[in-house]
């Protein structure tokens, strides 16, 4: 099976290693693997029996289409019985030139996770977007967007956004402390 990983699988000792640097207080929740792309889902144990898997599931989207080389891993939870979660791990097309594909693969993942939204808020159509079907969405991985901009650009406007930022705090701090509005 392409989406779980075996006990003596790479994806099991990563679970192993991650968990043992953590300490004895977390648990494993989850762990889903598709070739290289991983998603350990882990909780402290004062919450633990608050945590409940409703699904996990994986989207290939390398190769052909089916490839493991590029996709996603994904579970739902529900913490507390009142709130549920979703967490999408992807790996996405390399290269400047490939926005579209990347686009197109982020949108084939949600399209193929689409058997997780019934488990996020139960009563809804298992053709429901994820994201539309859990109160919280975490997509993250290897998305690989770039910045189309030269270094010496990129590093102009990271400044101008600073000396910005630290503009607007010293003039919020400035009416906060005069007590003026």
């Amino acid at each position: 099976r392409i989406g779980s990983a075996a006990p003596n699988s790479s994806g099991a000792f990563l679970a192993s290693a991650i968990l043992a640097a953590l300490g004895p207080s977390f648990r494993l929740v989850d762990l889903r693997s598709m070739w290289a792309i991983r998603l350990l889902v882990v909780a402290h144990e004062e919450i633990e029996p608050n945590v409940e898997l409703l699904a996990s599931d994986v989207e290939a989207t390398g190769i052909g289409g089916v490839g493991g080389n590029k996709g996603g891993v994904a579970a739902a939870l529900s913490l507390h019985g009142t709130t549920n979660v979703a967490f999408i791990c992807a790996h996405l097309a390399a290269h400047q030139d490939m926005v579209r594909r990347r686009n197109r693969d982020a949108q084939d993942i949600l399209r193929g996770l689409r058997s997780l939204a019934a488990r996020g808020l139960p009563g809804l159509s298992k053709h429901l977007d994820p994201t539309l079907s859990f109160h919280h969405v975490f997509f993250f991985g290897d998305l690989n967007y770039r910045i189309d901009a030269g270094m010496e650009v990129v590093i102009d406007l990271l400044q101008a956004a600073a000396e910005a930022a630290a503009e607007a705090e010293a003039e919020a701090g400035g009416k906060g402390a005069t007590g003026s509005g």
